[in-house]
């Protein structure tokens, strides 16, 4: 049982602080780093990580409280958006050009990097292809913290029954008016049957949950055997994590409060009985494009919009390849994805 202390901070919100490893019990921990809330300025304050000397968990010591962790989501939160941010639209025959030079030169700087490095297919198009094509007609899958009806949308062209879980009321709300079958988060899990779901969704969530082995009990029991799990998350052993440190995009302070390395994820599955767990890494460039212009903030080279846009530059990004394909040598990508089933008598 995780030792909680409470104590006071800004504006009314409390915040607890853990004595010991919330994935393991451990007391013996090393200090990671303190990280603010760089990407939505919704928290003030900073918040310290640590890292468990056992498990290797990273986590986040003096967290929100539970009740309170709803003010670090504003309504501008990226993933409740139901659309993407549109950037500028270039409307003059020489803007658009330029445009279509700077893509080529892109296209060319990628080409170049990959062939030096002689980079191999990317297995996760895919795993992911394979892993979304519905295993028989009208067969169901649960999309927990989707954070909007967009990925539904698209499960539903490809024959998935579909359905929807998330904390936010607003979220649950959009997802019922498009017409997919709609659940308020933790309660919604009485709902849904006890092996009814034949895969469950967890896109960049499992870091944000206060009870991460809570919901993979229950999100194990809800599948049938044979039963699909896909998770992506952030690699708090990733490059861009080793050279931004409190300014790692993927931080995410205060929203993220465990980060898992592939091997403590895989571990903390195999401990709730899935199986079959494969771990892909994911060739994105975001995280070093976002994480400098994180940087470029802090030190007042740039204003706060413009560092989500730094990962819509084109020739940044093919810049950012070569460290992002360097990193693959090094096992050490920005984002991962772990596939796991459940298996019999599990």
């Amino acid at each position: 049982m995780t030792t909680l202390v409470r104590k006071p901070t800004e504006a009314g919100i409390r915040r607890e602080c853990l004595r010991q490893c919330p994935g393991c019990g451990e007391q013996r921990t090393r200090r990671w780093v303190r990280g603010r809330d760089r990407n939505f300025e919704a928290v003030e304050g900073e918040f310290p990580y640590v890292r468990c000397r056992v498990c290797g968990l990273i986590y986040l010591a003096a967290r929100l409280r539970e009740e309170d962790v709803t003010s670090a989501y504003p309504h501008w939160y990226a993933p409740y958006l139901s659309q993407s941010a549109v950037g500028i639209q270039r409307s003059s025959l020489v803007e658009r050009a330029l445009a279509r030079v700077e893509g080529n030169a892109t296209r060319w700087l990628r080409a170049k990097i990959r062939s030096l490095l002689k980079a191999p297919p990317d297995p996760l198009p895919f795993v992911l292809k394979k892993f979304y094509e519905p295993p028989t007609p009208g067969a169901r899958l649960l999309d927990y913290g989707c954070g909007s009806k967009r990925f539904l949308d698209e499960a539903r062209l490809s024959g998935w029954q579909t359905l929807g879980m998330d904390f936010a009321e607003s979220v649950v709300a959009e997802v019922d008016r498009a017409g997919h079958r709609a659940f308020l988060a933790p309660c919604g899990w009485r709902e849904i049957g006890d092996g009814s779901l034949d895969a469950v969704r967890l896109n960049h969530v499992i870091e944000h949950l206060y009870h991460p082995g809570e919901m993979l009990a229950i999100a194990r029991r809800k599948l049938r055997v044979g039963g699909r799990l896909h998770i992506a998350t952030p690699n708090p052993a990733g490059l861009s994590a080793f050279l931004f440190r409190s300014c790692w995009y993927g931080l995410e302070a205060p929203r993220h409060v465990m980060l898992y390395s592939p091997p403590a994820l895989s571990s903390f599955l195999e401990r709730h009985n899935f199986c079959n767990i494969r771990i892909i890494a994911e060739r994105s460039t975001k995280d070093l494009t976002r994480s400098l212009g994180n940087l470029l903030h802090a030190a007042g080279l740039i204003p706060r919009e413009e560092v989500t846009t730094m990962a819509t530059d084109r020739l940044l990004s093919a810049w950012a390849e070569l460290l992002m394909l360097l990193a693959l040598r090094l096992g050490r990508p920005d984002r991962y994805h772990v596939f796991a089933e459940v298996g019999k008598g599990s």
